[in-house]
C-alpha cells in the first residue's frame, strides 16, 4: 500500500499594490492584454489552481483594481503603506492569510503567463518548513511558496530589491520546481 502525500493548504497573496512606475501614467494592471486586464490573468490562474484562499493587496489606485475585482471570491487587503515597496505587500498579506495555511504563493499580479498548471506544480511540490522557487530554463522566478514557517520571518523583509534580498540569504531550506 502505498501513502499519498496529503494536500497542503496553501494560500495565495496577489500583490495589486504597486506604482506600476515604469509604465508612467498607466497602472499596468489594468492595462488590457487579449481584451482582459493583466491582473484578472493571474487572478484566473489562481482561481483555477488548487490553492485554498486567496489575498489581494491593493495600494496604488485601489479603487480602480477593486472595480475589477467584483465576482472575485478573494479578501481583498489595503497597504497603506505600499509606496514603501513590495515587501510592505508581502507583510499585509501574509498578515491577512489564515493562520490555519500551510503556505503561501507570492503571486505577481503582473504576471500574465502564469498558469493554473504552474501554481499546482508547486503545491504538488511543497514541503513543510521550506520555500519553493520555480525555475524556467534554468533560471528561478515567480511565484515563490513560502512554508508557513517563514511567515513571522516577513518582519525582516528588505527591498533591496524587494524580497529577493529574503531568498537570497534565507535562514532555511530551498528547493526548487521545474
Amino acid at each position: 500500500m502505498t501513502l499519498e502525500k496529503p494536500v497542503a493548504s496553501i494560500a495565495s497573496i496577489v500583490l495589486a499594490a504597486g506604482l506600476s512606475s515604469r509604465m508612467k501614467s498607466k497602472n499596468k494592471l489594468t492595462e488590457r492584454l487579449n481584451g482582459t486586464p493583466v491582473l484578472l490573468h493571474a487572478l484566473n490562474a489562481v482561481g483555477n489552481s488548487d490553492i485554498s484562499e486567496t489575498v489581494i493587496v491593493l495600494g496604488h489606485e485601489s479603487k480602480k483594481i477593486q472595480s475589477l475585482l467584483k465576482g472575485y471570491r478573494s479578501r481583498i487587503v489595503d497597504n497603506p503603506l505600499y509606496q514603501s515597496g513590495i515587501s510592505s505587500s508581502i507583510k499585509a498579506g501574509i498578515e491577512s492569510i489564515s493562520k490555519s495555511v500551510d503556505g503561501a504563493v507570492i503571486t505577481l499580479g503582473d504576471m500574465p503567463g502564469i498558469t493554473p498548471d504552474i501554481l499546482n506544480a508547486l503545491i504538488r511540490n511543497f514541503e513543510p518548513g521550506k520555500i519553493c522557487i520555480p525555475v524556467y530554463n534554468g533560471k528561478p522566478g515567480n511565484p515563490v511558496l513560502w512554508s508557513k514557517r517563514f511567515f513571522r520571518n516577513c518582519a525582516v523583509l528588505r527591498e533591496i530589491p524587494g524580497a529577493g534580498v529574503y531568498f537570497t540569504n534565507s535562514p532555511g531550506p530551498l528547493y526548487t520546481a521545474q
